[in-house]
């Protein structure tokens, strides 16, 4: 890559930054219908790494986020419904910026916490709180470049955690 790309993205970044911060980066009207990457997803490559990598240059053969055919919110949901049945699991829709916590909670206990949210937030307030109750706490950025939060990469954090 040369100093003219590097630059040029870089500007693009600041631009999209700037952009958010004078638009108040608050959350979209219906957050389910708000797809995260669009460019990102449009690539038609698929590369064929080991179940459970998470880290690709192109979309993984391996369902994630982006080639689930939904939401973020509605594949992350999907995956806490389907391989987690067993919890009773509810949302919180968080300020500032816009993140989602998940509690998953067994026979009225919180046995876990897991909060979706994006990679510019810098908001640790959900994890201090549950490092004070000794709560397990896990974090997925929905929107982290080459970041594919793959269903196995999803499923084995959260499993590990609980």
């Amino acid at each position: 890559m040369s100093l003219f790309d590097i630059i040029n993205k870089v500007k693009k970044e600041v631009e999209k930054l700037a952009s958010e911060v004078i638009n108040g980066d608050k959350p979209a009207e219906n957050p389910e219908e708000t797809k995260p990457c669009e460019s990102s997803c449009a690539q038609p490559q698929q590369e064929e790494w080991g179940e459970g990598d998470t880290w690709y240059d192109h979309i993984p053969a391996e369902e994630c986020q982006y080639n689930s055919g939904t939401t973020y919110l509605e594949y992350f949901e999907k995956i806490f419904r389907e391989d987690f049945p067993e919890y009773d699991i509810t949302r919180e829709d968080a300020e500032p910026f816009r993140r989602y916590v998940y509690t998953f909670a067994k026979e009225g206990a919180v046995k876990l916490v897991v909060e979706l949210m994006s990679e510019r937030s810098s908001v640790r307030k959900t994890r201090n709180e549950c490092l004070k109750n000794g709560i397990p706490y896990l974090r997925f950025y929905f929107d982290h470049s080459g970041w594919w939060n793959t269903r196995s990469y999803v499923k084995d954090r959260i499993r590990a955690a609980l």
